[in-house]
């Protein structure tokens, strides 16, 4: 019976992904989009195993690492657990049990899944270029498939257990760690493939210990339902945020004392109506990071960007498109504090408040620029 409200509800989850995006993909866009865009990446694939582009040979062993870093990162762990079960399924805890444990090898296998595909994209690669062997290959599969799963059993189990800054300081303590190892264990396959392989059936023991110590403790079921509650709606809540016509609900939370500027001193002096300007940004922005977020991770991808793609043009385009992404990100911001907030939305048309954009545009896109001009003439 476990088995079977499992599978069901696994069902029932994929038949509402495909009508989600049934919603939005009807056969103009797979027509003209899909089925054009899986052609030529194909075509592009074919040529990467019949002729090897030059910047194959640009590739340093560390942006291997972090290619392979890249590919295991994932906080996704999916139990299908809804929050109702705490109330209905708390005197069968075996039941509870039985289902956590299918999610244990449903996460397995769609970590496999992922890196299966990952593991065929990159065989242009480590075939063609480095030679490398079938154990050496198989390692990598399985050692892709082994740490993802790790990562999605760790990030999930510190959310769970804790919050706000001891969340954030754990997670990147637990990020370098891991980073470390995917270091050691590139190296293992490399120079000693051998020993990787006896360590790969303790790994798996060790990646199913620290689930079992962690995220099947029944205590954690109210919030595994809530996370399986956010992981269901994903796709349309994206969906409904790139909509510009769709009115969705303010982003509420409980306000706590900030970190940074507890007593909303003044921080910009003298004041006029563009420091201001300014000086609301700052302190709204930086007690609420959920944008400055955004904004570093564009800087992350045009510093990877800047390693991993030699070719000057095609670096230029994806530095064009994350520019386009902090342009997004900068109008969002003040967004958020004029244009659709009901008090600031009548400073909209003054002055000073299209000098104070183009203040903090010219701040944001400053690093943009000077990581481009970095990459390209050093």
């Amino acid at each position: 019976m476990p088995l079977t409200l499992f599978r069901d509800r696994l069902k029932k989850d994929w038949r509402y992904q495909k009508d989600v995006w049934s919603s939005v993909m009807d056969w103009t866009i797979v027509l003209y989009l899909i089925f054009p865009a899986l052609f030529f990446s194909g075509l592009f694939y074919r040529s990467l195993w019949i002729h090897p582009p030059e910047w194959f040979d640009m590739i340093n062993p560390l942006s291997w690492v972090l290619l392979f870093f890249l590919f295991t990162l994932s906080g996704k762990w999916r139990t299908y657990l809804f929050e109702a079960d705490s109330v209905f399924l708390t005197k069968r805890p075996e039941w509870i049990n039985q289902i956590l444990q299918s999610a244990w090898f449903y996460n397995y296998f769609a970590s496999f899944v992922f890196s299966f595909a990952a593991f065929i994209l990159l065989l242009p690669y480590t075939v063609g270029l480095l030679d490398a062997t079938i154990l050496q290959n198989v390692l990598l599969l399985l050692m892709l498939t082994i740490i993802r799963t790790l990562c999605k059993v760790c990030l999930s189990w510190i959310n769970f257990s804790f919050a706000g800054f001891k969340n954030g300081w754990r997670g990147a303590a637990f990020l370098g760690s891991l980073f470390i190892f995917c270091t050691l264990i590139l190296a293992g396959i490399a120079y000693t493939p051998l020993l990787v392989l006896i360590a790969v059936p303790l790994l798996f023991y060790l990646v199913r210990r620290v689930f079992n110590r962690t995220m099947a403790d029944p205590k954690w079921l109210p919030n595994h339902g809530l996370q399986e509650a956010k992981w269901k709606v994903r796709w349309i809540r994206l969906i409904f945020s790139l909509s510009k016509e769709v009115e969705t609900p303010p982003h509420t939370k409980f306000r706590t004392r900030p970190l940074l500027f507890r007593k909303s001193r003044r921080i910009i002096r003298p004041m006029t109506p563009v420091t201001g300007m300014l000086e609301l940004f700052l302190k709204h922005h930086i007690r609420n990071p959920k944008f400055i977020y955004y904004y570093l991770r564009i800087l992350a991808l045009i510093v990877l960007a800047a390693i991993f793609i030699p070719i000057s043009w095609l670096f230029i385009a994806a530095a064009a498109l994350l520019a386009l992404g902090c342009s997004a990100i900068h109008k969002m911001m003040w967004e958020t504090l004029i244009e659709k907030h009901s008090i600031g939305v009548k400073y909209r048309f003054d002055k000073s408040y299209e000098q104070g954009k183009n203040w903090t545009a010219a701040v944001m896109f400053t690093p943009i620029v000077l990581i481009a001009l970095t990459a390209l003439f050093l």
